[in-house]
């Protein structure tokens, strides 16, 4: 029982980890034009904000923002987050923006648990946890960004579908075709197109 009660309180833990990601300082700009700093943090695909003339923490209303510019420091990096529109859908969500350009590359990351059974007398149930990353690609020229590849093991043929999307720049497709560049290669895929394609 007591082995059962541990495994809970780390799942618990775990969750709460994910969820309530580490508090950054931010440097928010409004699709108004204005910018403004604070001290935020990714939930949900929501922003939670403390502002020192607040005293309360709030969500930002994501259909005002443009970007989210979260500073961790020099162990975890900056990271930039844009509101993006995914073609299949009305409403913008929050990428994070990994190369901007012509094309510029974002990626989606999602937190999963899976609990599974054990063998009889094994000692409870076993918890795995798995992540899906997305990425996706948007011409500056497009409102639209589009879903390029995934982490999934049924993602679609990742060779076929870049091709066919930088089919403007035979040069990139031949290395796609030769495996020069693979679906591990995405964020020199996009840096290759926009340094070296028209």
């Amino acid at each position: 029982m007591k082995f059962l009660t541990y495994k809970i309180l780390l799942v618990s833990l775990f969750v709460f980890s994910i969820n309530y990601a580490q508090k950054a300082p931010v440097k928010v700009g409004k699709i108004d034009g204005s910018v403004f700093t604070a001290v935020g943090k990714m939930k949900d695909n929501r922003i939670k904000i403390w502002e020192i003339t607040k005293s309360k923490a709030y969500y930002l209303d994501l259909s005002e923002i443009e970007f989210v510019h979260f500073r961790y420091g020099k162990r975890k990096g900056d990271k930039m987050y844009r509101s993006v529109i995914v073609e299949g859908s009305d409403n913008s969500i929050f990428l994070e923006e990994l190369v901007k350009g012509e094309i510029s590359l974002y990626k989606d990351f999602t937190a999963n648990m899976v609990m599974g059974a054990t063998p009889m007398g094994a000692g409870g149930p076993i918890i795995q946890s798995y992540s899906i990353v997305d990425y996706y690609v948007k011409r500056s020229n497009e409102s639209n960004a589009i879903h390029l590849a995934s982490n999934e093991l049924f993602s679609k043929n990742f060779k076929k579908a870049a091709s066919e999307f930088f089919s403007d720049c035979p040069q990139l497709v031949a290395k796609l075709q030769n495996k020069e560049f693979k679906k591990k290669d995405i964020k020199e895929i996009v840096t290759f197109y926009n340094e070296n394609c028209d």
